[in-house]
């Protein structure tokens, strides 16, 4: 084959995103998989066409050879050195050879040669077309990476465009099956990863919840989760940071839901400072990892439901109040009415199958944990919360961003600012 190559494909794709403003990239696993893929069907066919274009211009050589010195007569090179043209057996041969055989013979050899330059026409049309095939699939992969890693703008959306020109002036200059030639050489698929590149390094999102009792940060909280999944990539992580001592089982359910929304896109590790109980408990089983500083006061899973009663104080005052219902159980206890056994049994009833909910909840984000032993409504502090393993390990939150940076992550605060986003 010709020596195709004056610029790498790599020269050239790197070429072509520092002049469009993208000084560095890091392709995402899929992307990666996709244009490995582009270059190895690229390979492939690509390959077998190189293989009989070679064949057809060594045939094509022979040929034209054969022409030439049939054109050209033949010499004789004796011992001695000495060059004696074959005069005698070319007039012998002119005189055996009729001027019909001869035409023959030249319009066989035109014919054999017109064949075999239309064929290697074919083959060189063939790898081009596979060659701006792969440069479509390569732009296309790299336009979508850019757009994954940043906001698009007018300019990231050119940059594919440029690319391929890059690449198709590259071909132009080098020479059919340039291209083929270079990934082969050296896949395409380590540009981005090659040395002195800087790889994407991981990111650590942490998060505040500091819990009230009606869990009134879960909106934040939403939009925060929401703006992480956007932009996490592979390898990222996250800290919530969890203070609460619980409150409503319908607030800290939905809490708990977003952390799980967040547990299935990348690796959460709840950090409890003073209190994560009850509800609060109810959210710090959701992570893949529990770490509590050492007077941490964790566990209270059960459930509670209490309110005052004034029926006998409004009974002396004369005030009473009626109440339409429709239902046998629509309303059990209520704070005006007094208290009946079938209302205080249903309420009874109903807060114990809340913590059964509650316990097969924990149980299973922790099925380490002794359910039993564990959901009798006490709280534990560090230690002994560590040995009960309501916890994985006593540490400050601080500790863990600090672990976290030196093996080589940025950190990022996340909060969510109802006037600008996250």
């Amino acid at each position: 084959m010709i020596d195709f190559r004056k610029k790498s494909v790599e020269a050239i794709v790197k070429s072509a995103l520092v002049n469009y403003g993208v000084e560095s990239l890091v392709l995402p696993p899929d992307a990666q998989e996709d244009l490995i893929k582009s270059e190895r069907d690229l390979i492939e066919e690509g390959s077998k066409l190189v293989q009989d274009l070679v064949k057809v211009r060594k045939e094509l050589g022979e040929e034209v050879g054969e022409d030439i010195k049939g054109m050209i007569g033949e010499y004789k090179v004796d011992e001695e050195g000495e060059k004696e043209k074959m005069e005698e057996k070319k007039e012998k041969k002119e005189k055996k050879e009729s001027t019909p055989n001869m035409l023959k013979t030249m319009m066989s050899s035109t014919s054999k040669t017109s064949t075999l330059t239309k064929k290697l026409g074919t083959l060189e049309s063939q790898i081009a077309d596979l060659e701006v095939q792969f440069v479509k699939e390569v732009s296309e992969t790299v336009a979508h990476s850019i757009a994954e890693l940043k906001v698009v703008s007018v300019k990231d959306a050119v940059v594919a465009q440029n690319l391929a020109k890059f690449l198709m002036i590259a071909q132009f200059e080098g020479g059919i099956g340039g291209i083929l030639k270079d990934v082969t050489e050296r896949p395409l698929s380590k540009i981005f990863t090659s040395a002195g590149h800087v790889e994407r390094k991981k990111n650590l999102y942490v998060l505040d919840f500091p819990g009230d009792v009606s869990a009134s940060q879960v909106e934040e909280l939403r939009e925060e989760v929401s703006g992480i999944c956007r932009n996490a990539k592979e390898g990222d992580e996250a800290i919530v940071v969890l203070q609460s001592g619980g409150g409503t089982v319908t607030g800290y359910g939905l809490a708990a839901a977003q952390l799980t929304r967040l547990k299935k896109k990348l690796h959460l590790t709840i950090a409890v400072e003073q209190v994560a109980a009850s509800g609060g408990y109810m959210m710090a089983c959701t992570g893949h990892r529990i770490i509590a500083s050492p007077f941490a006061v964790l566990g209270s899973i059960g459930v509670i439901s209490d309110q005052p009663n004034v029926y006998e104080r409004l009974k002396r005052e004369g005030v009473e109040f009626s109440t339409v219902t429709a239902g046998k159980f629509k309303r059990t206890l209520t704070p005006t009415k007094k208290t009946r056994k079938e209302g205080f049994e249903k309420s009874k009833e109903d807060v114990e199958q809340i913590l059964v909910l509650f316990k097969d909840f924990v149980s299973a984000n922790r099925p380490s944990l002794d359910i039993d032993k564990v959901a009798t409504g006490e709280t534990w502090f560090g230690e002994d919360a560590l040995e009960l393993g309501l916890c994985d390990e006593l540490m400050t939150k601080d500790e863990l961003i600090l672990e976290k940076i030196e093996e080589g992550f940025d950190a990022f605060s996340v909060a969510y600012d109802p006037q600008g986003g996250v």
